[in-house]
């Protein structure tokens, strides 16, 4: 998601060539907008995403099977989409890099403060629950979690020793745990829609964040 800040510099530092070229009818607006979709989103999002991905969900030794392998593909690539998304949203229209860069930074640490990862999101005030609904982390990290934990047993044994029994020769004692389990103690739920609905809140954020960034640049035109 922090990789994505560097989409701040696709708008901030063209814009004075941009307005010079839209003024002087080289191309509209759209076309300018869905160019820099396609040559930010596609080499520069996907690409980096997909060998991450490539290279640590194999070392770390998640599920192996194709559907949990796509899904974590997927939610990866669709949380780089809508950061980056975010980060138009807030350069479009700007004047100093640094600025984005810093306003988008602030958003970042807010969305990961509500991402369930620091914070306990049951505990949440309820006044302040709403902010979760917004954190791409959150969709990012609920969607993997309920892709990998769904379907897991984990058992290990423990001696009798830590139970304050000192006899020579401790019982071991199995503990059983269930993913699902360990799902609904952090408060996610487990079926398909908990998994799914993630993606569309990804899906729903990209659309609000381009169509944000778009709108700025229609009134930055205005003015100019």
């Amino acid at each position: 998601m922090y990789s994505s800040i560097s989409s701040i510099e696709l708008l901030v530092s063209e814009k004075k060539i941009f307005i010079h070229e839209y003024i002087s009818g080289y191309y509209s607006l759209p076309a300018y907008f869905i160019s820099k979709l396609l040559f930010d989103l596609m080499p520069l999002r996907t690409m980096p995403s997909v060998i991450y991905n490539s290279t640590t969900y194999f070392l770390v030794g998640l599920k192996r099977t194709v559907p949990a392998i796509s899904i974590s593909f997927l939610t990866l690539v669709m949380v780089s989409y809508t950061s980056s998304a975010l980060a138009l949203a807030v350069a479009a229209g700007g004047n100093a890099v640094t600025v984005g860069n810093i306003v988008l930074s602030l958003i970042f640490i807010l969305m990961t403060a509500y991402s369930g990862l620091l914070v306990h999101l049951p505990g949440i005030v309820k006044w302040l629950g709403w902010l979760q609904y917004l954190s791409i982390t959150r969709y990012g990290i609920t969607a993997l979690m309920v892709n990998e934990f769904v379907g897991l047993d984990f058992s290990y044994n423990v001696s009798d020793m830590g139970t304050g029994c000192h006899c020579p020769n401790p019982t071991p004692i199995k503990i059983l745990c269930t993913g699902v389990q360990h799902l609904q103690d952090m408060g996610i739920g487990t079926t398909s829609w908990d998994l799914w609905q993630n993606h569309l809140g990804l899906g729903l954020l990209t659309v609000l964040f381009l169509s944000t960034a778009y709108l700025k640049l229609v009134f930055m035109k205005k003015r100019s």
